[in-house]
């Protein structure tokens, strides 16, 4: 685990980033805060139900398809619904991006409808990034850039909002569903923005195949994440306008951290080196990724010289290769020397 802004990130998590084999997934939770301000879905559905006369009810997908049946215009409704004015990217949507180092290295899948990701990307990068949206999905096995597996607000009338719509992205059609399990074999998945309880999510346990890379969702509730085959990744859920503070927080240092430059690596590393071994787990996880990475290591080992370290390495498991009898590897043989 290496802790980032407070929160607990596994290794397998920041290996898959190193390696280019993340995918950040992005839910509604991601729009709602400040300057986006956009809907959960529940409350999009209470949104698109008003004067019809009918009280919302679960399943909220098979709610709208009642809606749709009954002539209401759901698609329309949605669509103006998350244009309000005044709605821009928040810091998630840049933060996010800013994970993956640069724009051709993105692999972003959102089942949001708006363009927020769209316009952070040309802020942050400079360009216009590639975007998919459904019916018209990319390979999963190898894509990359914006992925809007439920469509977006250029084309509301294929927006995946109704069970119909559902069922035909998932079942009949299966353009969602062939296209996410391609994604779940072969990256690791981290989702931000969802509960376990989410009509989309039980969709997506649909296409979760089994014996695959890792999946982990940032949540505030632990829930039954489990039974979805994903590993939560803990934050503590606040109150007020701050609610979600240390979310945004650990994505902040999560995405400075991926993107530091060597010289403020070696900065931190023989500022690090030159005092006694921490205990706070942040720097910990800070020192621990540089020992994953060999030039890294190489420049922490440059200035670590005192006794206490050599103890500190030896008691968190890093030496113990050296004791193996085994061949060693390039990180190892560092080490040894």
């Amino acid at each position: 685990m290496k802790r980032l802004g407070g929160v607990d990130f596994d290794e397998r998590i920041l290996s898959a980033l190193r390696e280019n084999k993340l995918v950040i997934f992005a839910g509604a939770g991601v729009s709602m805060g400040p300057p986006s301000n956009l809907d959960s879905f529940e409350g999009l559905v209470k949104e698109i139900s008003n004067g019809t006369g009918l009280a919302v009810e679960k399943p909220l997908d098979r709610f709208l398809g009642t809606l749709k049946h009954k002539q209401v215009h759901v698609h329309q409704r949605a669509a103006q619904r998350l244009t309000p004015l005044g709605s821009a990217p928040n810091a998630l949507h840049r933060d996010l991006l800013r994970l993956f180092g640069s724009g051709d290295r993105v692999r972003l899948v959102t089942t949001n409808f708006d363009h927020h990701f769209s316009t952070a990307y040309a802020e942050l990068f400079g360009a216009t990034p590639a975007v998919f949206r459904a019916p018209a999905l990319p390979l999963g096995q190898s894509f990359s850039g914006i992925v809007h597996v439920h469509g977006d607000l250029s084309r509301p009338d294929d927006m995946v909002l109704t069970d119909a719509d559902f069922g035909r992205g998932y079942l009949t059609e299966g353009w969602a569903r062939r296209f996410l399990v391609d994604v779940f074999r072969h990256y690791t998945v981290l989702f931000v923005g969802y509960s376990h309880d989410d009509v989309v999510m039980n969709y997506l346990a649909r296409a979760l195949p089994t014996g695959t890379p890792g999946r982990f969702a940032l949540t505030d509730v632990e829930g039954n994440w489990d039974l979805l085959g994903i590993a939560p990744v803990l934050f503590k859920k606040g109150e007020g306008k701050d609610a979600y503070s240390e979310l945004y927080k650990s994505i902040a240092h999560f995405s400075n951290r991926a993107v530091r430059p060597a010289i403020e690596w070696q900065q931190r590393l023989e500022e690090a080196a030159a005092a006694p071994p921490p205990v706070d787990e942040e720097v910990i996880g800070e020192i621990e990724e540089a020992l994953n990475r060999t030039s890294l290591l190489r420049l922490f080992l440059r200035t670590c010289k005192s006794p206490a370290w050599l103890r500190w390495l030896g008691s968190r498991g890093h030496l113990a290769p050296l004791f193996s009898g085994q061949s060693l590897d390039e990180r190892s043989e560092i080490l040894a020397q």
